[in-house]
């Protein structure tokens, strides 16, 4: 007799790895395929949304309005590429005009030599400065060795008395 309780097998790896939470980000498409056939139809909504996308053409009609749009989008964008270069090159102009301007020049070349002028003299005080310390210092090691050559013959008579 078999008990009807008899222990069964443990569920297969399969369902175990099923059960357990997975780590990472759940992946959106099951396979490769399908993460290619989505990533071509937003490319091709991207381009139908730009205008890009080559239009059904089964009509006359059909080509007389992908025509009409086509000419207007290039009209657009003909326009908009010459204001971007009109503007750019205003820029260009205006860059030149500053550098060819002798009085913004000569407005620049005396500013710069007056603070070329100040670091100098900022630089000039500071090595005087530095002069000054080196000679005071100089004095006192003078002065202390002075002292200590006199402390030294004050301890030898003291000694020797």
């Amino acid at each position: 007799m078999t008990d009807a309780h008899s222990p069964t097998p443990e569920a297969t790896t399969d369902e175990e790895d099923s059960s357990k939470p997975r780590v990472g980000r759940p992946r959106k498409y099951a396979t490769a395929a399908d993460r290619v056939r989505a990533y071509r139809e937003r490319e091709r909504a991207k381009k139908e949304a730009a205008g890009t996308a080559p239009a059904v053409v089964e009509s006359p009609d059909d080509a007389v309005s992908a025509l009409t749009a086509a000419t207007t989008a290039l009209r657009a964008l003909a326009t908009n590429s010459v204001e971007q270069y009109s503007a750019i090159a205003e820029r260009i102009t205006t860059a030149v005009d500053k550098l060819t301007d002798a009085e913004a020049l000569e407005a620049q070349m005396t500013r710069s030599a007056a603070e070329l002028a100040k670091v100098k003299a900022d630089a000039d005080a500071k090595i005087v400065r530095l002069r000054e310390q080196l000679a005071q210092a100089l004095e006192d090691r003078d002065n202390a060795d002075a002292e200590s050559v006199k402390a030294g013959e004050t301890d030898s008579v003291r000694r020797s008395v």
